[in-house]
């Protein structure tokens, strides 16, 4: 998606942050990130660029790839993860495990989901969404961005194989809100999105699902 000229940027060989360093990594890298480029990237894994640009992805020239801010409940930024063009993912060392999601925010119902392309992938089809890196983990971090947002009830939008399932799961004995568990048809929630399916497809699917009230 770029030429073979690496653009200028004053951060070079990146391979370490501290925390508090990373809002300024992710502005100078939204500086040099186009328009062009987010939708070159996002077409070629079947999204749209604008919602890639509402959980904040930009293009990182220190690692070759496509960085994606991982959050803390107060929308701060505490962790980058990395895809480069051959879909190879990991973290920036010195990362924390943190959540994907926009401030921007819908009238409609949240979900959660796994992983940032999914997340977007909710938030391209009407849904507010948060997010976690994996299956597995952010549970304490989740139930804090839950309680900041003020959610009542949400949706856990669970990819189609046995970690996944085992994780959401787990992830919903965790919680203390009414939520419900959907299974999705296909792999996961992009692959879902690039066969057709609406945000409206998913509520008609789970009208007739069970939500969890936890005692």
């Amino acid at each position: 998606f770029f030429s073979s000229r690496r653009r200028h940027t004053r951060f070079r060989n990146v391979t370490g942050v501290q925390t508090c360093a990373l809002p300024i990594f992710l502005n100078e890298w939204k500086k040099q990130t186009t328009s062009e480029e987010l939708s070159k990237f996002a077409s070629s894994i079947g999204l749209l660029g604008k919602s890639l640009q509402l959980i904040g992805c930009v293009w990182s020239p220190d690692h070759n790839a496509w960085a994606f801010p991982m959050y803390d409940q107060n929308m701060e930024p505490i962790g980058i993860r990395l895809r480069n063009i051959k879909g190879d993912k990991w973290s920036v060392k010195g990362s924390r495990s943190g959540i994907f999601a926009s401030s921007t925010t819908f009238d409609a119902p949240y979900v959660i989901t796994e992983g940032a392309t999914d997340c977007t992938s909710a938030l391209q089809i009407g849904f507010n969404a948060l997010s976690r890196p994996s299956c597995l983990g952010c549970e304490e971090l989740l139930s804090k961005a839950i309680v900041k947002r003020k959610i009542r009830e949400i949706i856990i939008i669970s990819d189609n194989d046995t970690p996944g399932i085992r994780g959401s799961v787990k992830l919903q004995d965790s919680l203390k809100i009414k939520s419900l568990l959907w299974v999705t048809p296909t792999k996961d929630l992009r692959e879902f999105v690039l066969k057709g399916g609406t945000k409206e497809l998913i509520l008609s699917m789970t009208k007739n699902l069970t939500w969890r009230i936890p005692k």
